[in-house]
């Protein structure tokens, strides 16, 4: 499993940091472990690169916020419709 924390500190930076939490963690399990770490790297730098299109989009005088997509973004949906249920 792992996590990450974004802190959005301006309009052009978010650092990340992860943390991963592994049920093997003995030496038999090592790369399977480094395995993982790598795809979720290969994932973030995918990430980066489809955030700084958006925020490009977004900067723009022609773009307009759009909806989620219902296939593709139900996890991003479903998230935001839990935080902004009251407490």
């Amino acid at each position: 499993m792992d996590t990450n924390l974004v802190l959005p500190i301006g309009v052009d930076s978010a650092p990340s940091f992860f943390d991963y939490s592994f049920a093997a963690i003995k030496a038999e399990g090592f790369e399977k472990n480094q395995a993982s770490i790598k795809v979720s790297g290969k994932v973030q730098d995918e990430e980066r690169v489809h955030l700084r299109r958006r925020a490009a989009r977004g900067s723009a005088r022609a773009y307009i916020a759009g909806r989620l997509s219902v296939r593709r973004e139900c996890g991003e949906h479903l998230f935001n419709r839990w935080l902004s249920m009251p407490t």
